[in-house]
């Protein structure tokens, strides 16, 4: 995803060490999203399981 394009304008796959900031953002984003999915599922996983 963060490496998909060699564009100018585009970050690539150097965005890892000239700006971890934005990667880092990127990367906990993504758990964060993750995790919200996970708890949003829990009861349809209770309630699918009875």
């Amino acid at each position: 995803m963060v490496g998909g394009n060699d564009d100018p304008g585009y970050p690539g796959p150097t965005v890892v060490t000239r700006n971890p900031e934005f990667f880092c953002g990127i990367i906990t984003s993504m758990r964060v999203g993750n995790l919200m999915l996970v708890l949003l599922n829990l009861p349809l996983i209770v309630s699918l399981g009875s």
